[in-house]
């Protein structure tokens, strides 16, 4: 399973799975908009009528509301450890605990940011990237939440990966890093003409990471070594990357098009989720990719699905 959030922004947002379009109903949620599965259900999050709210997809077209989580205006970012799920929020910047129903049980802020820029798990530890103070923080139960180190000069966490045990984690300052131990990362090098690594991805045991300004696809070969493997298309921005199998895919803004790699540098278009400009968030299913998509400057979230082969 693959678990993102980040970004923000405000606009429709659909799920889609495949080549057909089919809505499966919608919600009027905004700003982020994060997707996880947790092995039984599809939960969203994001802002509905200016707070924090998420929903859960019950089939057909039904999509239901499982709560609020605070005050804060938008959930940020979701993880899942087994079937239990976590929500973090922007303006308080707290993260949440789903106890079932509608109630969320705070379970406290990381270090002073005010939003919750991207979640990740190893096994039964969670893990928070700061919004605000590029640090990422571990969970120690209760409301304790420990810092584990800063990257580099980074004041934001834009996206955390795991191979095995190992955690890692991008930043605004374009440079990617691996956790050693107590609050010391490894600098990973930087993505060569690139100002932001927005996204991290992994195939088998092979790290990935896509970049702003000019929507490339870097692999990691070790060292500060990052290799592009191509454009996609004109692209500006690589959201999100996974993979189903041994293919590779990643997400795109401003024409919110989902871009399968093909070898080498090249890459090909997989469609575009309707009108949407972005692809903020990928998750895999069995052999089946979702992808959570948005549009900057308008109002509502749409949920679909459609089948990518």
């Amino acid at each position: 399973m693959y678990v993102t959030g980040k970004i923000n922004v405000s606009g429709n947002c659909k799920i889609c799975r495949g080549a057909v379009n089919q809505y499966i109903g919608h919600e009027p949620l905004g700003y982020c908009v994060p997707l996880i599965y947790n092995g039984t259900n599809f939960y969203q999050g994001g802002n509905y009528g200016g707070y924090d709210y998420v929903f859960r997809y019950d089939g057909g077209t039904t999509w239901t509301s499982v709560g609020k989580c605070g005050t804060g205006s938008a959930v940020c970012s979701m993880a899942a450890i087994g079937t239990q799920i976590y929500a973090g929020t922007n303006v308080v910047g707290k993260v949440f605990r789903y106890d079932g129903g509608t109630t969320w049980t705070d379970i406290g802020t990381c270090g002073s940011n005010t939003d919750i820029r991207c979640m990740t798990a190893i096994s039964t530890q969670l893990y928070a990237g700061g919004g605000q103070d590029g640090k990422v923080y571990r969970y120690d139960g209760g409301t304790t939440w420990t810092s584990i180190g800063r990257l580099g000069a980074s004041t934001c966490v834009t996206m955390m990966a795991v191979i095995g045990s190992q955690l890692y984690a991008s930043s605004t300052n374009n440079h990617v890093y691996s956790y050693v131990s107590g609050t010391t990362w490894t600098d990973m090098g930087a993505l060569t003409g690139e100002s932001i690594a927005w996204s991290l991805g992994v195939m088998g045991s092979q790290l990935y990471a896509g970049s702003y300004p000019n929507g490339k696809v870097f692999r990691y070969d070790g060292g500060t070594t990052w290799t592009s493997i191509g454009r996609c298309g004109s692209e500006e921005r690589i959201y999100s990357i996974a993979s189903v199998g041994t293919q590779l895919y990643a997400g795109s803004y401003p024409t919110g098009t989902i871009w399968k790699y093909e070898s080498g540098t090249d890459w090909s278009s997989m469609g575009r989720c309707g009108s949407e400009s972005d692809v903020f968030a990928f998750v895999v299913k069995g052999t089946q990719l979702y992808a959570s998509c948005g549009s900057g400057g308008s109002s509502g979230v749409y949920l679909r699905e459609t089948v990518w082969p």
